[in-house]
């Protein structure tokens, strides 16, 4: 059964674009199917901490952090309590995203996954660079909602054969949702796909990345990369992204730079993400 789903994978990983044209024909399915799936549906995120374990050339943050930008955490960061309140905000989503930098070294991320019961589902970005076992074991105990990891291999930050033993441990618990790796070297990825077959798990290739005089570059997709600069667009969303200090952004972008005239109220003093366009050249 490995083998088939390796075989299977490594087709997706090696014809990307016949990949995309089967889900974009599925997309448009659904739509026909569904006025609903017109709808852009809300998605909150919770960034816990803007620091990690690593230190991957490839990462957003690095990258605004060494061209001048200032960090919301030296506002402050707010306790398990203060997040809870999301339980009870007005026009909450069923799921909740719980990232970073790396979530896991927040203080108390164990209570806050399972105290938020607002939500029919949390999810949790992790680069499982820390021993996280005696966490797994507790949130067994969870039961109002279901808890859902998102892991993210990167190759400079952890060792492979680690990673997968801690991923392995999620599966088993009934809380893996996906396996990610940022595909910095095309042979090893491979690789990866094919060991993680072997166990029954799919493994998400993202962005092919590399560098060019110093700046990182998105092989795989030129426009997602910092070199090129792309005509504005109206841009309309339903993103609340929460910063570590609480204030609350609808894009990435201005909540990485800390572009604090552009948030939308914090959670403690109250939010208000307006159901409106905005004009967005980093798309």
């Amino acid at each position: 059964m490995g083998y088939l789903l390796a075989a299977k994978e490594l087709l997706k990983y090696r014809y990307p674009s016949l990949v995309n044209v089967i889900l974009r024909v599925k997309q448009l399915i659904n739509r026909n199917q569904s006025k609903s799936a017109c709808e852009i549906q809300p998605y909150w995120s919770i960034f816990l901490t803007y620091s990690c374990t690593a230190d991957c050339f490839y990462c957003v943050q690095n990258y605004s952090f060494k061209t001048g930008r200032k960090d919301s955490p030296l506002k402050g960061k707010l306790s398990p309590e203060n997040w809870l309140l999301l339980n009870n905000a007005p026009n909450r989503p069923t799921n909740i995203v719980i990232t970073g930098g790396e979530p896991f070294l927040y203080n108390g991320l164990e209570k806050l996954v399972a105290g938020l019961s607002g939500f029919k589902e949390v999810w949790i970005v992790t680069n499982l660079t820390l021993d996280i076992s005696d966490v797994i074991e507790n949130l067994k105990k969870v039961k109002h909602h279901r808890i859902i990891f998102h892991c993210s291999y990167h190759v400079a930050a952890i060792d492979f054969e680690t990673f997968l033993a801690r991923v392995i441990l999620i599966k088993k618990a009934g809380f893996l949702g996906s396996v990610r790796i940022v595909d910095v070297e095309y042979a090893k990825t491979k690789q990866y796909i094919k060991k993680f077959a072997t166990h029954g798990i799919k493994i998400q290739s993202l962005f092919r990345v590399g560098m060019k005089d110093q700046e990182v570059l998105v092989t795989s997709n030129p426009e997602a990369s910092n070199l090129y600069r792309k005509p504005p667009v109206l841009c309309r969303t339903k993103l609340a992204l929460f910063a570590p200090n609480g204030d609350v952004y609808n894009c990435h972008t201005k909540l990485y730079w800390n572009d604090y005239a552009s948030s939308f109220g914090n959670i403690i003093t109250g939010f208000n993400i307006p159901d409106d366009y905005c004009v967005c050249h980093d798309y």
